[in-house]
């Protein structure tokens, strides 16, 4: 969205309602209209108002055929304007789809497509007469139209109705539609020199203003005051109970309250906010389906310390959630409940970690344990994998192309039908109410309005319940079923938003194996936008999920590794950008596992360790994908390459941080390894940097600075070398590797240092495990030290592979010792972390 300052353009005497007095006396605006910093801004900013207006319109069924059109002046073009493109429904508009005309009717900019003849002589005719007027809006909405036959204005009922006090013109004629120019200027000649609205006879309404929000704003309130003006005149109408029993009676405003009414609810700075079209807010109400494209808030907006309230507010239930925050002491509400505070009324940040001061006293080879020492805390309970505390230092993301792909999604896929009261539901019983208003109401707004992605949704919960049914059997104390319109509330299409951002915000720092800038959430399989789904759920409100039943992660373990047996009879692959249904499911397996992971429950680690885990092993080794290479190395390449790279790398990626959940299996839960490093005969994955690029453009740009990089060999190599290297040889690759390629290895260490400790391995020695102890040190001290601090903070795993490099020397020091008894150390796998737990403690009481 465009960028905007925060100057007052006063367009009207200042008012109760748009005022406060603080306590110095100085008396402050309430309502203002922030101008964008330049034109072109402006105009992107009033187009996006434009889109934004159409698809409420259309949600509150505004749209009738063809008939109906907004106009905009163009900011830096004025004697142009811009208008919706004929025969497109309302709930299908979209920035790209609006053209600018001249004033002759001339296409001069935007969509090739024709215009209403008729909308462009009123529309112009109003513009050329009024250049106060930006922006118009003209629509046969039910009771405008149903009382525009009386010829009549409004009563000053009530508040509502003072908003058009002394700014409301009917014109008494109707000649038809409107295809003379005579008729046009008729229509801006009766709107008068200063009045904003009309009601045209016999015809509807038209609403004009200084932006599109005003006058959409404008529209909608007059709609209402025309309901009210109907439902008024029919109590008190002759023959009606009110009038015979003479029980009722109009009461009108008088005009003195009326003006002082109108300043405060009528001017063009309070319309803006009532519009819901305010910038940088993101405007919708969360219900509704069509959702636009929402760039970066402005940290004014949001607090600078929370990376995600602004994406989450837009989208849950509750979006006032996040609230302003004013000072640094200060977090939004949103925030503070994706962190841990130090109390109940307490809104301070603190970290994750279940301690603050350094150890006491650590042994050679230790160091403190942040991420270990949080996981195996038996007084934690939430979060244990620590990715709340990503979610708090996450990088800022631009989701302008994610909401768009989200927001094409949602468009329904047949519209008239859908406007026309038609909706699909899912094959179940229910029992229908005699209402049909209560009926209704039962249902989501996608039930009722279905589109691509709510309608895959349906289906994926659908399957979701017959899981869950099928895992009852034989089990009648067990858990009861999922409920398909419980299931509706969590996993409708209101949501979709605010649990992909989240996902991509935190859970992705710690398992990047989906692509951020090419994921597209109405282009994945069920098992992927499920994984993803429930991953963001987990950290949007609250930070453990606590809103989602506890059964629903296990259905959903069930259903996606149910379709992970099924590959068992996949040939090995050709061509990894044929493998996308394959990849997908992997993918949605890999996500499930780490959440399952992060829940406090013994019986789910087990299950996942000795069932899960294995049978994801497996089908990726019969894919071949622990031996895949990529065909050439990162390079200048336009978007069909890049999208081909992206597909290998993705494979890639699966491999390495599968190999990685094993060695974490194998670290803390002494597991022994399902994966030998020495069959990672595939390659590294790129650095960060390639693998958040955001467009062909961007990845050619770092690729280019980088193509003299030394290529890193395949996985296993790599840990060759770093076993047989000499410590004060230089390893020639050592420059071009990452802290994510280093976080592989080091877990890539540890599971051999843990066979050679158990005699699996009896040709390698220990002193070979502490030369590639050393060997790595030595690179990490190397990367990271030319890492910024903002820079290293924030990559998830990564951050906490050095202390993986201090468990590993306290095993090495301590194994060597002949009166050293401690059960993490013998082979022995277990699903309790009491182990890791006991040792950790050690390390941290004894004296070096």
């Amino acid at each position: 969205m465009s960028s905007v300052v925060t100057t007052i353009e006063p367009t009207s005497n200042t008012s109760a309602l748009n005022t406060e007095t603080g306590a110095n006396g100085e008396v402050k605006r309430l309502h203002h209209i922030p101008r964008p910093v330049n034109k072109e801004a402006e105009r992107k900013w009033l187009l996006e108002q434009m889109a934004g207006a159409f698809r409420i319109f259309a949600k509150l069924g505004f749209s009738d055929g063809s008939s109906g059109h907004i106009s905009l002046r163009d900011p830096i073009e004025p004697r142009t304007f811009w208008i919706n493109p004929y025969g497109v429904h309302f709930a299908l508009l979209k920035v790209s789809d609006m053209v600018r005309v001249d004033e002759e009717g001339n296409r001069v900019a935007g969509a090739d497509k024709p215009v209403n003849a008729a909308g462009f002589i009123i529309h112009s005719a109003i513009h050329q007469r009024r250049p106060d007027i930006h922006a118009a809006c003209h629509m046969h909405s039910p009771y405008g139209r149903a009382w525009s036959t009386f010829g009549r204005g409004i009563d000053m009922f009530n508040q509502d109705s003072c908003m058009f006090y002394d700014d409301l013109s009917v014109y008494p004629a109707f000649g038809g539609v409107v295809f003379a120019k005579e008729e046009g200027q008729r229509l801006a000649e009766y709107l008068g020199p200063k009045n904003k609205n009309l009601i045209m006879q016999n015809h509807g309404l038209l609403t004009a203003g200084g932006t599109v929000a005003e006058a959409a704003a404008f529209f909608i309130a007059l709609e209402r005051a025309c309901q009210t003006q109907l439902l008024v005149e029919a109590s008190t109408a002759p023959g009606s109970i009110g009038a015979s029993e003479g029980i009722l009676k109009k009461t009108l405003v008088d005009d003195e309250t009326a003006i002082y009414t109108k300043k405060g609810t009528g001017t063009p700075e309070v319309i803006l906010d009532l519009s819901g079209l305010r910038p940088r807010t993101g405007g919708l109400h969360p219900r509704i389906d069509f959702i636009l494209s929402r760039p970066i808030p402005s940290p004014e907006y949001t607090c600078e310390r929370c990376l995600l309230s602004a994406y989450i507010s837009m989208s849950c239930l509750n979006a006032r959630n996040a609230t302003r925050a004013t000072s640094g002491n200060l977090i939004c509400s949103a925030m503070r409940q994706l962190t841990l505070s130090t109390g109940p009324s307490s809104s301070s940040l603190v970290s994750l970690s279940p301690f603050t001061n350094p150890p006491r006293n650590i042994p050679r080879g230790g160091g403190p344990f942040t991420f270990l020492r949080h996981f195996a805390n038996p007084s934690v309970h939430k979060d244990r994998l620590a990715i709340g505390e990503t979610a708090k230092r996450s990088v800022r993301r631009n989701l302008e192309t994610l909401n768009s792909h989200i927001e094409d999604a949602l468009v329904p896929t047949d519209p008239l039908s859908a406007f026309g009261g038609d909706f699909q539901l899912p094959d179940f019983s229910y029992q229908f109410p005699l209402s049909t208003d209560d009926f209704f109401s039962q249902f989501p707004p996608e039930a009722l309005f279905p589109s691509k992605l709510s309608n895959q949704l349906t289906e994926i919960m659908t399957e979701l319940v017959g899981t869950s049914k099928s895992m009852c059997l034989g089990k009648p104390e067990g858990q009861p079923p999922l409920d398909f319109m419980e299931l509706s509330t969590l996993l409708g299409v209101s949501n979709i938003s605010a649990s992909v951002s989240a996902f991509f915000h935190s859970l992705h720092w710690h398992l990047p194996v989906v692509h951020f800038p090419t994921f597209d959430p109405g282009n994945v399989s069920n098992s992927l936008l499920l994984s993803i789904f429930l991953s963001g759920a987990t950290y949007t409100f609250p930070l453990d999920g606590g809103a989602l039943p506890s059964s629903l992660f296990d259905v959903a373990e069930e259903y996606i590794f149910r379709n992970i047996a099924n590959l068992a009879a996949v040939p090995s692959p050709k061509d990894s950008t044929h493998l996308l249904s394959t990849v997908q499911l992997i993918q949605s397996a890999l996500i499930i596992e780490m959440l399952q992971f992060g829940r406090d429950d013994m019986q789910t680690r087990r299950r996942i360790r000795i069932v899960r885990h294995p049978c994801l092993v497996s089908t990726i080794r019969s894919l071949g994908i622990f031996q895949l290479k990529r065909r050439t190395a990162p390079k200048v390449c336009d978007e069909m390459t890049w999208k081909a790279l992206v597909a290998e790398e993705v494979c890639i990626r699966i491999a390495c941080w599968v190999f990685l959940a094993d060695g974490f299996l194998t670290v803390c839960f002494k597991n022994n390894p399902s994966i030998s490093v020495f069959e990672m005969d595939c390659h590294l994955p790129w650095s960060a940097g390639l693998w958040e690029a955001e467009s062909a453009s961007s990845f050619s740009k770092i690729a280019e600075a980088h193509s003299a990089d030394l290529p890193l060999p395949p996985l296993r190599d790599v840990v060759t070398q770093l076993l047989e290297t000499q410590n004060e040889v230089s390893i020639p690759w050592s420059l071009s590797v990452s802290v994510e390629h280093l976080l592989i290895l080091i877990y890539a260490i540890n599971s051999l240092a843990f066979q050679t400790r158990a005699g699996l391995l009896r040709y390698l020695s220990v002193d070979k495990i502490r030369r590639a102890s050393a060997n790595w040190k030595r690179i990490w001290d190397s990367v990271t030290g030319l890492l910024a601090k903002d820079q290293f903070f924030h990559i998830g795993y990564p951050k906490h592979a050095q202390e993986l490099w201090w468990l590993l020397n306290a095993t090495l020091e301590v194994s060597s010792k002949s009166d050293a008894s401690f059960k993490y150390l013998d082979n022995t796998a277990t699903d309790d972390l009491g182990n890791l737990n006991d040792f950790i403690q050690w390390c941290y009481e004894i004296a070096p």
